[in-house]
């Protein structure tokens, strides 16, 4: 089958600190969220996944192998 072995998911989170521990970041309610797709490939599993949060900060990332 064309989906065996082929993955999805997502994220959703809120947080908040005090007294932060870098001082330029804000102590604001900040949410996030992210998206990925995996699957099994011949030479070890694929990751490609993308996350957002309301502060603005994004990032896109992409994973290939085994963790060691």
């Amino acid at each position: 089958d064309v989906f065996d072995g082929v993955y999805a998911g997502f994220s959703l989170e809120i947080g908040q600190m005090d007294k932060p521990l870098i001082t330029s970041n804000s102590s604001d309610v900040i949410t996030s969220g992210s998206v990925f797709v995996a699957t099994d490939s011949p030479i070890g599993p694929l990751y490609l996944g993308y996350g957002a949060a309301d502060d603005g900060n994004d990032s896109l990332y992409l994973f290939l192998g085994y963790p060691y």
